[in-house]
């Protein structure tokens, strides 16, 4: 048996003049989201940002516990 714990998705923008990437972390996604909204959900983030960072990237991470048997 197992069950789903939680959904979440790292969005991670470049900064200019910075070598590290800024990811901002959003918590409890519905399973059901789609690459393409994540997508669309990163940039409509970059619309928000400062002038300087740029959406380049989602990480959806899903977290299952699975129970021993």
């Amino acid at each position: 048996m197992d069950t789903l714990e939680s959904v979440k998705a790292e969005i991670y923008f470049n900064v200019a003049g910075e070598l590290k990437q800024q990811r901002e972390m959003l918590t409890d996604l519905r399973l059901t989201a789609t690459p393409e909204q994540l997508d669309q959900l990163g940039k409509l983030l970059e619309t928000i940002t400062p002038k300087v960072s740029t959406y380049d990237s989602t990480v959806l991470v899903t977290r299952t516990r699975y129970y021993a048997m």
